[in-house]
């Protein structure tokens, strides 16, 4: 495709996705719609209610960002101290916050991207960028290769950037004047944005296009689809049904009382009766004999908890998040092998979620290790780094243990066991010195007693 090609496809690609990316924030947030309410209840209640949700959005999400953690690099080929480089630049680069929002976003939205480029000291930088900000173009022989990538953004003046990324070279735009509506719908719409000192186009000397996508749950070559996606509209019967009962609770949940052949008396000012059963320290009394008291039953509100319970077990079955994420634990709380097998379709779905984020993130540090210096960026081309992620599975320390001691009797040395014991270096240089000093004081004393038989 021509550039202006690239330019107009990329710009209804974000307007087609904006409305889905804006709901799926706002229903995380907690913006959602009374989509189920009729007319008569919008209007007798819509105001008092269009800012209510009881919003199980955050843990569909949150419950598989909070198990995205990226704690190292393998190398699965080239030099192995590569994986120490990548792991320097990410600790020093503060990715452990900046990959969390990536996630966020992707799970989210369905779609974040992060842009690499060096800043002013050379030094690698990475930057998270916005679902409806990004679009990136794949290679149709190649599905998993980006080919081009286009970022959108408004600056101050209502005036749009547009920047495209190629393989080997960045065009930048400007559109001509102010667009305060949104974004221009045609590329005719853009002049070239030149800066002063900077070629334009920009060459690209890295051979790859600096825009990584995260898809979440994507197929081959496509965008991404929300967390959210299936579940917003359960969660919209959800918030229907909490509204009834609430309804139901201010108009029929209290016992109404009657009273039958009793004289009521008459305000001397409205003229309007005075209800006699007001406050509770008044006393009701009357000369008719034949007068009657009593008082209807309240609603039943079980059956409104009920409808409830039974659609966030249906968030929960559709979104494969734990039941208990959206219930409150009164009894015992599953833990370890129960836990697991609880939550194993949630686990896969953490696994899945783990390897195809992992790739990009694999993609993006071998980028990071051309930019990041120039005696290593020779070896770097045929490097394939692996992304180390913290293991899902919840587990005792009865069984992490337990796990230690197996791995030790196969022959795994004490400082591997140690680092995924998680102590600290320092404390596992301090342990094993004291073991290699209590070893030695072993063999001596073992010695002393030879000489001395």
């Amino acid at each position: 495709m021509t550039t202006e090609q690239i330019i107009d496809s990329a710009l209804k690609v974000l307007a087609g996705r904006a409305r889905a990316y804006r709901q799926a924030k706002d229903y995380y947030a907690g913006k959602h719609r009374l989509a189920f309410a009729t007319e008569k209840f919008r209007n007798a209640f819509g105001g008092l209610f269009e800012k209510f949700a009881d919003n199980l959005m955050p843990p569909v999400v949150d419950a598989v960002k909070d198990n995205l953690q990226v704690i190292g690099f393998n190398v699965e080929a080239g030099d192995e101290g590569l994986a120490d480089e990548a792991w320097k630049i990410w600790q020093n680069a503060r990715m452990g916050r900046r990959a969390g929002q990536v996630h966020k976003e992707a799970l989210r939205t369905g779609d974040s991207y992060l842009i690499v480029w060096p800043d002013k000291e050379g030094r690698p930088a990475f930057h998270p960028n916005k679902a409806h900000l990004c679009t990136v173009n794949y290679d149709d022989e190649h599905p998993e290769r980006v080919v081009s990538a286009v970022k959108i953004w408004q600056r101050a003046d209502k005036r749009y950037r547009l920047n495209v990324y190629f393989p080997e070279r960045i065009e930048k735009y400007v559109t001509r004047q102010s667009h305060p509506n949104g974004m221009p719908e045609s590329e005719k719409a853009f002049d070239a944005f030149e800066m002063e000192g900077e070629a334009w186009p920009m060459a690209n000397p890295y051979g790859v296009v600096p825009v990584f996508h995260f898809a979440n749950n994507a197929d081959i070559g496509e965008m991404g689809v929300s967390e959210l996606h299936n579940v917003m509209p359960l969660q919209d019967a959800l918030n229907k049904a909490v509204l009834d009962k609430m309804v139901a609770m201010e108009f029929t949940a209290f016992p109404q009382r009657y009273a039958i052949g009793l004289e009521v008396e008459t305000d001397p000012v409205s003229g309007r009766p005075i209800n006699p059963f007001q406050g509770v320290e008044r006393w009701v009394t009357v000369a008719n004999d034949n007068a009657k008291f009593g008082q209807f039953e309240g609603a039943n509100l079980e059956q409104f908890l009920k409808v409830q319970d039974g659609f966030r077990m249906e968030i929960a079955r559709v979104s494969g998040t734990p039941l208990h994420y959206f219930f409150l634990q009164t009894g015992n709380v599953p833990s370890g092998e129960a836990l697991k097998t609880i939550e194993k379709r949630f686990l896969k779905k953490v696994e899945d979620r783990q390897s195809s984020f992992g790739q990009v993130w694999e993609d993006v540090l071998a980028l990071a290790l051309r930019m990041s210096d120039e005696t290593i960026s020779d070896v770097t081309d045929d490097v394939r780094l692996f992304a180390q992620w913290v293991d899902p599975a919840p587990a005792s320390e009865r069984e992490r243990l337990d796990s230690l001691i197996v791995k030790k009797e196969l022959g795994v040395d004490d400082e591997t066991l140690l680092v995924e014991a998680g102590y600290g270096l320092k404390d596992i240089e301090r342990m094993m010195t004291a073991q290699a000093k209590r070893k030695a004081d072993a063999e001596r004393e073992f010695d002393a007693g030879e000489l001395a038989a």
